[in-house]
């Protein structure tokens, strides 16, 4: 863990709560507590849903990343939004599903990311629908270092555990945990989306 002290008032989270008074007695009809409202808040997005093999077994990865989130000091926030299986509806009209499913899902992540008061996410994607969908959203909320609301600093690439097992999910817990401390205290993740483009654009900004 980072000994570095996170600024809570330099997050989004906490100075949008200056302009929206009511959002924090809704989250408190939904089972948070004024403690986590005042914790960095943390996009746990997956497309887990029982239409691919690839994604059915990520409620388990949510769990672990989500009690990674906690453990640092966060509060995870979970949204989901499936993806569908080509080779369920081969050959039926559900085919015509398919591509803008990739879209529907980018969609909706970029309302959940920047819908809402995020300071960071975590995504949890598999196979050729989910993961460009996850990459879309990426693009269309203008994850770059000079954004003001969401730095590429504050994305994190998560490895992808294809079978269940107890070593791979308390990899993924540990590894969520870590990287969620070093984005929201300024740090580079291990992991970013891009980190050649991360460090021009910080060789950049210091010349």
């Amino acid at each position: 863990m980072s000994n570095r002290t996170i600024d809570r008032q330099q997050l989004r989270s906490q100075r949008l709560r200056h302009v929206n008074f009511q959002g924090d007695a809704l989250r408190l009809r939904m089972n948070w507590t004024e403690d986590d409202i005042a914790k960095p808040q943390v996009l746990v997005e997956s497309a887990y849903g029982m239409g691919h093999p690839g994604t059915f077994h990520f409620r388990g990865l949510i769990d672990e990343v989500s009690n990674g989130v906690f453990e640092a000091g966060g509060r995870p926030a979970e949204f989901m939004v499936s993806d569908i299986c080509d080779g369920v509806v081969q050959a039926t009209e559900g085919m015509s599903y398919s591509l803008i499913s990739r879209d529907v899902m980018a969609a909706m992540i970029e309302i959940y990311a920047l819908g809402h008061l995020h300071d960071a996410m975590v995504l949890i994607s598999g196979n050729d629908k989910s993961v460009p969908a996850h990459l879309l959203a990426m693009a269309r909320c203008d994850l770059r270092p000079d954004n003001p609301l969401f730095g590429l600093h504050n994305v994190v690439i998560m490895p992808h555990a294809a079978y269940y097992s107890e070593e791979a999910i308390s990899t993924v817990r540990h590894f969520a945990a870590e990287e969620v401390v070093r984005v929201l205290t300024g740090q580079a993740p291990l992991s970013p989306v891009n980190a050649g483009e991360l460090a021009e654009a910080r060789r950049s900004r210091s010349a």
